[in-house]
């Protein structure tokens, strides 16, 4: 833990997390298409939130989180939850292949194609720049506080 509240550490919590998998009938496609088959209603798809695939039990991370579940305002449960601060500037996960913590990145290859103007195409490389740097600076925060 690099920050928080330490009698946490080495415990498991609960973080309520926007996206998920989902049938085509619980969103509601049904009402909306009502010509659906029920096969066509059973298929499930994945929903992401600002590029974030789902997160599983055992997944290694840094998360900003607040602890929810408490007030008024919080979406209401019969269990006490966190959630991340923000969506996509909370959470990175762990990339084994790079061993870094990384956010999910824009796909900035197709922004650079469909980049129209210099100036359009310096701003997507500023862009790249600035999110390596990031991911660079939490990584190396974990690495210091192991």
């Amino acid at each position: 833990m690099l920050n928080g509240d330490p009698s946490l550490e080495g415990s498991e919590i609960l973080i309520l997390e926007e996206g998920g998998y989902i049938t085509a009938e619980q969103d509601g496609m049904d009402e909306k298409f009502p010509d659906l088959t029920e096969e066509e209603l059973k298929e499930t798809y994945l929903i992401t939130l600002n590029g974030h695939k789902p997160s599983s039990k055992g997944d290694e991370m840094v998360a900003f989180l607040n602890g929810y579940g408490k007030s008024e305002t919080d979406f209401k449960t019969d269990f006490d939850y966190y959630s991340f601060i923000g969506a996509y500037q909370a959470k990175f996960d762990y990339d084994k292949k790079s061993s870094k913590y990384m956010r999910p990145a824009e796909n900035f290859d197709v922004m650079l194609k469909h980049a129209r103007t210099k100036a359009d195409k310096t701003f997507v490389e500023d862009e790249v720049e600035v999110e390596e740097g990031i991911n660079e600076e939490v990584t190396k925060l974990v690495n210091e506080a192991r």
